[in-house]
């Protein structure tokens, strides 16, 4: 009865599991129909579309979804785009849910409406999105996101939302106040622009904000947050925010309004707000590798706003062309910041240029380290109120004089130097940085602690040729490292002898070093005398002499990688019947694509090649050929000598020269030589010499050999030997052995039994086996 009843709650666990059902028409309603497998479906069940169908679904009323939680996945077209729209019509929110979880991917969400309580395409708990697009849905009357409104945490990867609105209400795309937000290779660009009427985070509002390889571009908003408004914190890594705008006369942070910014590889351009903070607006945190560009506030921070309160870093940023109608032209400080590797270049504000300490609570520092300050308009570069102070931590650059910059003393500060930037580009690394011209007073002047700049190239480097500061590391004052070019290097052999009409392999013995990068090209010449060469691989490589297939001459180009898999296996073959001299001659050109100098470096060897008659050395042992970095075994008794003849013999051309016979790695054995080789063969020669080896225990043992000669490719010639001894074991003993159990004659029958087992396995043991 218990089986019976196991089998059947089996079978009815069965009947529970989650199902798939399969949407097959554009209908409303319906059998097939979105709505109808959406009623049909019970919490865990998956939605699909019928395989090709595309196009749209118009709704002509909201699907409610209740607490289910649910997985619809559309199609894709050709391109990987979603190929199925849901459509509410611009009267309609078009999916609801009260609790539970939905996930979508490849859908397609537009013309949502929402009259109440926000989420013009989805008002719901949990909402996951995969590669989906939602595109003019609307929340009106003072409900918030635009596309999505949820009471848990809303997650996103690969999803575009455009010309989502709210009147009135927050997050002209998503908003989700009491939980985190996590998007991942987004694009939201426009949100709010057509009404103008979102309240806070044109694209997103929410209590915590995670963007990473996002986009956000001409987003509106009326009060704060033109792209995002984390109500705790937003934390971006490799996005981009241009174009977006916050503020009537009462808004900060034209990108991001947060009490807690935590920025990595990010880049802010073109920003508004009013009245201040044109990319930011936040309390505190760390703001590295980030550009700040063209950003534009009406009264103060013309990039960034800092509230009174907790300390804010920024490390390796740039700021260029920030401007505030009134005082910091790049930051207001309201309480401590601190400045590490800089760069601030033709920022402006009528009081404050670069940055203005303006604190009314405690006592508050600005300090500057390795910072470059190249402004130049009218106005004070700095500001600051009673409480507030600027410090040097040294190595820092300024276009103004110490008069104006009077605490610019510490070591390693330069006043009144120009930095010598080059304009806003890309120079390689996540964001577009501006980098010191040749001859810069900031090049190798500097010191600090980070280990890396905004492109993420090492720090320092340190020219020799350039003297650094007293005290400091050889790293360059700012945001960007300047590397200068190192030549490449090729290790090759200087001189080699090779066998007539034998193919000689560099294996390992020609390499090319440098420090390009994974995607540059160098250019590789190689040119052989009295041969000819063919190449181990040809992936990756432009030929424009030969084709690296037995070229007397090739010229081509390739990553480091793929040249040294070129030329790791390359093959000279000698001109037939040739003895004499040949050579090998190798130039390596790195194309000025390593290095911020653009300089050509080059750097050239050649091989010289001697074809001669050699000797080849063979090793055998009962006439078995052992190759080269090859086996043996050996078998015996502890503490018993084995002794073992081998046999050279010289396969060459000429005498083969030997040299002396050597053992490493002895374990749990002694070896000796008892008698030795011939030290010269002639062709086709041979000689013996005899091994005497002595197991120390029973149990395994091994050894290497080398024997040295003038064979040049196979010198020493190494046999690694093992094997195994053991004590012998009479049958007498066993048979003598205690067998009485208390199973009587079964049990002396399976003693018995097992001595034959033990005598058969110890012959087998004690027998010895040579293999080659």
């Amino acid at each position: 009865m218990t089986r019976f009843a196991l089998l059947a709650a089996l079978c009815l666990c069965g009947t529970l599991s989650a199902a798939t059902l399969t949407v097959t028409n554009h209908n409303d309603s319906g059998a097939g129909s979105l709505r109808d497998q959406c009623a049909a479906a019970v919490s865990g069940d998956t939605i699909v579309f019928q395989t090709g169908l595309a196009g749209t679904i118009t709704l002509i009323s909201g699907i409610d979804l209740g607490s289910k939680s649910l997985t619809i996945t559309g199609n894709a077209t050709g391109l990987g785009a979603p190929a199925i729209t849901l459509s509410g019509g611009g009267s309609w929110r078009i999916l609801r849910q009260t609790g539970g979880t939905l996930t979508l991917s490849l859908l397609n969400l537009q013309f949502g409406y929402a009259s109440i309580n926000g989420g013009g395409a989805i008002l719901g708990n949990v909402v996951n999105c995969t590669t989906c697009t939602f595109t003019e849905n609307l929340a009106d009357n003072g409900g918030g996101g635009g596309a999505i409104r949820a009471t848990g945490a809303v997650t996103c990867n690969g999803c575009t939302f455009t010309e989502n609105e709210t009147l009135g209400g927050n997050g002209g795309a998503i908003y989700c106040p009491s939980d985190v937000v996590t998007c991942t290779n987004c694009t939201f660009s426009n949100q709010g622009l057509a009404v103008g009427m979102v309240a806070d985070g044109g694209a997103i509002f929410a209590y915590t904000v995670t963007c990473s390889g996002c986009t956000f571009a001409g987003n509106v908003v009326i009060s704060s947050g033109g792209a995002i408004f984390g109500a705790n914190s937003v934390t971006g890594t490799n996005c981009t925010f241009s174009g977006n705008s916050a503020g009537a006369g009462a808004g900060a942070g034209g990108a991001i309004y947060t009490d807690d910014i935590a920025c990595t590889n990010c880049t802010f351009s073109g920003n508004s707000a009013n009245p201040g903070g044109g990319a930011m607006f936040c309390d505190a945190g760390t703001i590295t590798n980030c550009t700040f560009s063209g950003n534009s506030a009406t009264s103060g921070g013309g990039a960034i706003s800092k509230a009174d309160g907790n300390p804010l870093s920024c490390i390796n940023c740039t700021f260029t062309g920030n401007s505030a109608g009134s005082e910091g032209g790049v930051i207001v400080a309201g309480a401590s910041f601190t400045l590490a590797g800089c760069t601030f270049s033709a920022n402006s504000a009528p009081v404050g240029g670069c940055v203005s300490a303006n604190v009314t609570a405690a006592i508050t520092t600005v300090l500057a380290t390795n910072c470059a300050f190249a402004d130049t308009g009218a106005g004070t570069m700095f500001a600051n109120t009673a409480l507030a102070s600027f410090a040097s931590g040294g190595y820092n650059i300024c276009t103004r004089a110490l008069a104006e910059v009077p605490w610019l003393t510490a070591t390693g500060d330069q006043v009144s130097t120009d930095p010598m930037l080059g304009p806003l580009q890309n120079n390689g690394g996540p964001v577009f940085t501006m980098r010191p011209l040749m001859g810069s007073p900031a090049i190798d002047k500097g010191g600090g602690s980070g280990v890396t700049d905004a492109r993420g190239i090492a720090r320092p480097f340190d020219n020799p040729a350039i003297a650094n500061a007293s005290g400091g590391d050889g790293r360059d004052i700012g945001a960007v490292e300047f590397v200068f070019n190192s030549a490449p290097v090729i290790t090759a052999p200087a001189a080699l002898n090779i066998a007539r009409d034998t193919a000689f392999v560099f294996s390992g013995t020609v390499s090319i070093a440098d420090n390009a990068g994974a995607t540059a090209l160098l250019q590789l010449t190689l040119t052989a005398t009295q041969g000819t060469l063919t190449l181990a691989q040809l992936t990756g490589l432009t030929f424009s002499v030969g084709d690296g297939t037995s070229d007397a001459a090739m010229t081509f180009t390739g990553t480091l990688t793929n040249i040294n898999g070129a030329i790791n296996g390359m093959t000279f073959t000698p001109t037939p019947a040739y003895l004499g001299a040949a050579g090998l001659q190798i130039g390596v050109n790195d194309q000025g694509h390593t290095g911020d100098d653009a300089t050509m470096l080059t750097d050239s060897e050649t091989v010289a090649i001697t074809v001669v008659e050699l000797p080849e050395i063979t090793l055998l042992r009962d006439g078995v050929e052992i190759v080269d970095g090859g086996g043996d075994n050996a078998f015996g008794a502890a503490g018993s000598v084995i002794a073992r003849t081998f046999t050279i013999r010289n396969d060459g051309l000429s005498t083969l020269n030997i040299g002396a016979i050597t053992f490493s790695n002895q374990n749990n054995c002694t070896v000796t030589l008892s008698t030795t080789p011939a030290t010269t063969l002639a062709p086709t020669a041979t000689t013996t010499f005899t091994l005497e080896i002595t197991p120390t225990a029973e149990g395994a043992f091994s050894f290497d050999m080398q024997i040295a000669s003038d064979d040049a490719d196979e010198n020493p010639y190494n046999v690694h030997i093992v094997g195994t001894t053991s004590d012998p074991v009479s049958r007498d003993q066993v048979l003598n052995s205690d067998c009485s159990t208390q199973e009587g004659a079964a049990g002396t029958w399976a003693l018995w039994a097992l001595a034959c087992v033990v005598i058969l396995g110890r012959r087998a043991r004690c027998s010895w086996k040579w293999r080659a």
